[in-house]
């Protein structure tokens, strides 16, 4: 069992702990935990944008995806490390996220996300029937 022999179960853990923090840290320092919020386990989490207005958070959720493509990272909120991913990774992440909570820091505070957009907002895949 080669997961074994390479602990990757444990690398999965231990990244995503690193990536986690390094998120939350962020959402933190930008003061945005109410707009911002992170959840899951280590291994597998998930950026949240929680609104009231259902439209207005998938616009939220659009900018910021649209800003880490434009960045090279290609970002839909779900974090699920591999066994490839390392430090380098790690640290593209970090500094991709770190210019793009800063900019979703100054659209949060004059509530203009949508001014901002260059395509359509994102619609839910799922839909209640």
């Amino acid at each position: 069992h080669e997961i074994e022999k390479q602990h990757i179960i444990k690398h999965l853990w231990h990244y995503g702990k690193k990536l986690k923090k390094e998120i939350r840290g962020l959402i933190n320092n930008a003061g945005l935990s109410d707009a911002l919020n992170l959840v899951g386990y280590d291994p597998y989490s998930i950026l949240m944008f929680p609104c009231d207005d259902e439209e207005e958070g998938r616009v939220r959720r659009t900018y910021f995806m649209q800003e880490c493509h434009r960045r090279g990272l290609l970002y839909f909120g779900i974090h699920m490390p591999t066994a490839s991913h390392g430090e380098e990774e790690l640290n593209f992440t970090r500094d991709v996220l770190a210019e793009v909570v800063s900019l979703f820091a100054l659209r949060y505070q004059s509530n203009n996300f949508r001014e901002h957009l260059e395509g359509d907002v994102i619609q839910p895949i799922f839909r209640k029937r």
